[in-house]
């Protein structure tokens, strides 16, 4: 069994911006019960117009809590009202706060929930429901040779969790260079296995990145991914609750 799927534990309380050596990572669950109106007025106008656009309920409820949780996480570690948070967009269209800040943040969400990491550095996270995978099918062609041979061995179960990790590692990893699918997944291997890592990265050293795994709820497999060295302790763990 994979060690974040083991239970963890997970703190209600803000423990202040974490040191250069850690990454926090923020849960929250996406329920109908939450009280969406609140949670919409945290928004921005564009981010509320936004959010009308959606089609179906559950997907406009899911962009809202997300938003909110960013807003909200964020807002407690700059110190601003959630509300008057600006955002803006690097080179390849990675959110990032507007005005200069010693903060680097990024959002996942899948299976009704949603994440974000919040870091001294670029960082990358990305989430993914066991459930929302039948087989490897025809992600394999896209990964590198050594990703592929990995989950070729393997059958059934034991296969789309070990694709599982692979993938949430490797979007950890382009989300955190910023480049997000414009870096190809074959240029750098990831384990399948713990402990997470880089294995190789093609113009890069591959043990300059840190990689964490995490489990917000059963059946769903993170990580989380920074271009720094981490503490062996160095993921805190946080739900948020509106």
């Amino acid at each position: 069994m994979s060690k974040v799927q083991q239970a963890e534990n997970w703190s209600a309380s803000f423990a202040g911006v974490p040191p250069p050596d850690h990454v926090d990572v923020w849960r929250t669950p996406v329920t109908i019960e939450s009280d969406i109106a609140a949670l919409t007025r945290r928004l921005s106008q564009e981010e509320q117009a936004r959010a009308a656009r959606f089609r179906f309920g559950a997907d406009r409820t899911a962009f809202i809590t997300a938003r909110a949780m960013l807003r909200s996480v964020l807002g407690q570690y700059v110190g601003d009202a959630p509300d008057q948070l600006a955002f803006t967009a690097g080179p390849h269209g990675k959110p990032e706060l507007a005005a200069p800040r010693d903060i680097a943040f990024n959002l996942s969400h899948s299976a009704g929930w949603s994440v974000c990491a919040v870091a001294r550095v670029p960082v990358g996270i990305d989430i993914e429901a066991l459930e929302a995978r039948t087989g490897a099918g025809d992600v394999l062609r896209m990964l590198a040779p050594p990703e592929r041979a990995e989950l070729e061995a393997l059958t059934g179960a034991t296969q789309v969790a070990a694709l599982a990790r692979i993938w949430t590692r490797k979007e950890a990893v382009m989300k955190a260079t910023g480049l997000g699918m414009a870096l190809p997944l074959a240029d750098f291997v990831v384990s399948a296995e713990d402990p997470p890592r880089v294995i190789r990265f093609d113009g890069g050293e591959p043990s300059a990145w840190s990689l964490r795994g995490f489990a917000p709820s059963p059946g769903i497999v993170g990580a989380v991914a920074v271009l720094a060295p981490l503490a062996a302790d160095g993921l805190r763990r946080f739900t948020w609750a509106p």
